[in-house]
This record gives structure tokens, C-alpha cells and sequence, in this order.
């Protein structure tokens, strides 16, 4: 889910007060200390059980989500266009589009070269 790291400016947009009620559970069951704090604030403080990409905390995890989610260096090309295909038809056509996040030369790459 993406709640912001529960930042205060997303709230009403990204996140409610179900999903920090949802978060707490979540922490509490992954092993997280327990507070019996259950607010916005203290959410965001919390420290998770095991650090994640160096992140040891909810907003920490949505700033390293965050800057990794153009990163497709790990995908084939097949993969690649599975991200974002999208088809339609009209008039007996079929048609087929994707918004592929490489150059044309890393693509090709990926696929298997010229």
C-alpha cells in the first residue's frame, strides 16, 4: 500500500486512519516493540523489527521505495513490457502499446541484441 511513510500532507490521500490502525497491527506482528501509542506520530517513529535497504523506520521505507520505483536495471525485455502494456481495439483492429523505461539500445540488449 502506498501510504507516503504516513507523512501528515498525504493524510485523506494516501492514508487513513485504517491504515495506521492496519500499520501498528502489521509492526506489532512482525515483532516491532508494542506501543501503546497508536497515533500518526508515533507510527512513524516506530522502529522496525529488521532494517530494510538501511531503512529502520516506516517513513525511512517509503523514502528508499520511493527513489527505487523507476528501477528497472533487474528486468528483461519481456518483463519490461509487462509494466505498462496496455491493449485495445477498434474497428476489427488490435492494438498494443507500452511505456518502456529504457533507452532503445538497452532494450534491444535485453532482448537478445540486434
Amino acid at each position: 500500500v502506498d501510504c507516503r511513510g504516513f507523512d501528515p500532507a498525504e493524510r485523506g490521500k494516501k492514508f487513513s486512519p485504517r491504515d495506521v490502525a492496519a500499520a501498528h497491527a502489521l509492526l506489532d506482528a512482525m515483532g516491532s516493540r508494542v506501543d501503546a501509542d497508536r497515533s500518526e506520530d508515533a507510527l512513524r517513529s516506530r522502529t522496525l523489527p529488521r532494517a530494510f535497504d538501511g531503512a529502520t523506520t516506516l517513513p525511512a521505507v517509503a523514502k528508499v521505495l520511493f527513489a527505487a520505483r523507476h528501477d528497472t536495471s533487474g528486468l528483461d525485455a519481456s518483463q519490461l513490457l509487462d509494466l505498462d502494456y496496455k491493449q485495445a481495439s477498434a474497428a476489427g483492429l488490435q492494438i498494443g502499446a507500452a511505456s518502456i523505461l529504457a533507452t532503445y539500445g538497452d532494450f534491444e540488449e535485453r532482448a537478445g541484441g540486434a
